[in-house]
């Protein structure tokens, strides 16, 4: 049975608030091997969404900041690079 590899390309997405918008940023980004989206306290749709698009979603509560933010998302991806949006 063949090993599966680590992904390539990981995308971190950083979003709030996003509904209307998420969809079509992962569209957009379905080339990567990985996405995952940091959901920065949405009020809205955007976890849902991204969700059933089979992402990796995490949320966070409060505003450490926007480094403190990506550095989490990349923390999380698994890829030999990361490709770092925000939504």
């Amino acid at each position: 049975m063949p090993t599966q590899s680590a992904p390539k390309l990981s995308a971190t997405v950083l979003a709030k608030n996003e509904a209307e918008n998420i969809d079509s940023c992962l569209e957009a980004l379905s080339f990567c091997d990985e996405i995952i989206v940091l959901d920065n306290g949405s009020t809205d749709e955007t976890a849902r969404i991204a969700r059933e698009r089979g992402v990796d979603v995490f949320t966070v509560e409060g505003m450490p900041g926007f480094g403190a933010l990506h550095n989490m998302a990349s923390d999380r991806a698994n890829g030999e690079w990361i490709l770092v949006i925000d939504a």
